[in-house]
């Protein structure tokens, strides 16, 4: 037998949290605080999981979109800049020049792009309602252990 697993077998008087006290050893009392807090932490762990799986299913779902999305659009872009440096040597540009200014204009665009981007992705899937729980449980032993 496992150090400790006579007193998890030792029967006991049991008190759900928000009964009304009744008079028991203290070290029952810490037993069932313990085995109720262990449970919870389990529950709690349990629905962490399954919310955080829901959100990174959908954001796989969407990074496989977006770099679909990524790749045609590459090619899209790589042509509509071609016709705009077509655009500026037409205008009277030289065509070095013209082909320069569009690699400007476009890195700018890029870099625009990338930090909207970034600032968008910075709040990854968050557990909302299991830390919202988790607050709720510490105040609840809390007041339990008073």
């Amino acid at each position: 037998m496992r150090p400790g697993a006579e007193a998890a077998a030792r029967p006991g008087p049991r008190r759900d949290i928000g009964s009304p006290p009744r008079d028991e050893p203290l070290s029952d009392l810490i037993r069932d605080v313990a085995q109720q807090a262990g449970s919870l932490v389990r529950a709690e762990l349990r629905v962490l999981r399954a919310e955080m799986g829901t959100g990174l299913r959908r954001a796989k779902h969407g990074a496989v979109l977006l770099a679909v999305a990524a790749a045609l659009g590459l090619g899209a872009a790589f042509m509509a800049l071609l016709a705009i440096a077509a655009l500026f040597a037409a205008l009277g540009l030289a065509f070095w020049f013209a082909a320069l200014l569009t690699t400007l204009l476009a890195g700018i665009a890029a870099a625009l792009l990338a930090r909207a981007g970034l600032d968008a992705m910075s709040s990854g899937p968050v557990p909302e309602h299991t830390l919202d729980q988790l607050r709720k449980d510490r105040m609840m032993v809390g007041e339990t252990l008073r």
